[in-house]
């Protein structure tokens, strides 16, 4: 006694199995189904894939991290004429800072009048930098 078999060949199981997962899709639940992997796959395929590049900075030293997240002078008095206008200050040298870092330097100095002068050239590039590029978004801009 036993059960006889439903299909006698692979080919003759396969082609029923085909066609009942056919008549499946075609129900409302089977249409709900599709439609939900579907979704998955498109998000997945055109979603947000990350960074390529890493943004952590935990190698960068701590007093670089500080000097960039500083904000601008922008209530100095040096930066706001250099922002006006180059043509009142004396360029003499300054060309060497457009080109970017690493810059030649001499030996450091500690004392307060090359602090001074080191906070004053800051605020003159700030200022200098923003004038000869105003389209840069989120950068102060003045108009007098």
């Amino acid at each position: 006694m036993g059960r006889s078999a439903k299909y006698f060949t692979n080919e003759e199981r396969v082609s029923v199995a085909k066609l009942k997962q056919k008549e499946r899709r075609q129900t409302p639940h089977g249409k709900a189904l599709i439609r939900a992997q579907r979704q998955t796959l498109y998000r997945k395929a055109h979603g947000r894939q990350g960074s390529s590049t890493s943004t952590s900075s935990h190698y960068l030293p701590r007093n670089l991290l500080a000097a960039a997240t500083t904000p601008l002078p922008e209530t100095s008095h040096l930066f706001r004429q250099a922002l006006r206008s180059t043509q009142l200050l004396d360029e003499t040298g300054l060309d060497l800072w457009d080109t970017g870092p690493p810059y030649p330097t001499g030996t450091p100095s500690d004392t307060p009048h090359e602090l001074r002068f080191t906070g004053r050239l800051e605020e003159v590039m700030h200022g200098r930098l923003n004038w000869m590029s105003p389209s840069m978004p989120g950068v102060l801009q003045m108009n007098s």
